[in-house]
């Protein structure tokens, strides 16, 4: 994948293709540190399109025929170029021993999250994770797909009332049913969206459709984070909220 002219410089393209780079990084065990800023809208890449890596996490890439054990920089730059990857790895002042890896250009960031996760990108490995975490919970995503056009979106579409109501109680712990009509779909899709306003930002489950009478419940699109973090809530089970406490 090239990227075009007019998406190189574009901060959204560079903030999804970080944010597969930063789940895919997560997901081999090397996991990165939080951005030291909320994303940034300069269009400047070197401002942009920055993973911060401890150390001790780099070892953790060794399973990708990256270097593990690294001392320096440099022989993860020159890794990362033998496998057509451009980026500055550098030692970052703050925080202090961190990696701070700098990808050339968004498609950069989606090939080495490519070659972390074993040939998939960030959003494919999410993807992943989040219908194996929704089917342990006994909800089926069958529609859900890494749009060709969209590579660092995850399309979870629509979801049938069985499933949306297996997701609602593997999140909250408390059984529901199955909607039987459209206003029970709508009622179930807000409940929806208040168990995973915590974990998934700017997530609106809505009703679409109907099945058997009852509306599917979409979600999303998602991005790769957005993704790992509601997999990681049904795999642990519902969080007590400190604002019911």
């Amino acid at each position: 994948m090239t990227d075009s002219p007019n998406t190189t410089d574009d901060p959204q393209e560079w903030n999804t293709a970080l944010d597969e780079l930063r789940t895919a990084l997560r997901a081999a065990g090397a996991d990165p540190l939080e951005p030291p800023a909320p994303a940034r809208t300069s269009a400047a890449p070197a401002e942009l399109g920055v993973v911060l890596m401890p150390w001790n996490a780099a070892s953790a890439l060794a399973q990708s025929g990256l270097p593990g054990g690294l001392n320096s920089p440099e022989p993860l730059r020159t890794a990362l170029a033998e496998h057509g990857i451009t980026a500055t790895v550098e030692t970052s002042r703050s925080p202090a021993s961190a990696l701070m890896i700098t990808p050339a250009t968004p498609s950069d960031a989606r090939r080495f999250a490519a070659l972390v996760t074993g040939g998939l990108t960030g959003a494919q490995a999410a993807a992943q994770r989040l219908r194996t975490a929704a089917a342990r919970a006994g909800a089926d995503l069958p529609a859900l797909h890494v749009p060709a056009d969209r590579p660092g979106v995850i399309d979870p579409g629509p979801v049938p009332p069985a499933a949306a109501a297996a997701l609602l109680t593997a999140l909250t712990g408390t059984t529901t049913p199955v909607p039987e009509d459209r206003a029970a779909a709508d009622r179930l899709a807000a409940r929806l969206r208040n168990a995973v306003q915590d974990a998934v930002r700017e997530i609106r489950p809505t009703p679409a459709g109907s099945c058997h009478g009852a509306g599917h419940i979409v979600l999303g699109p998602l991005t790769p984070g957005q993704a790992d973090a509601l997999a990681a809530r049904l795999t642990t089970g519902p969080a007590l909220r400190s604002d019911i406490l």
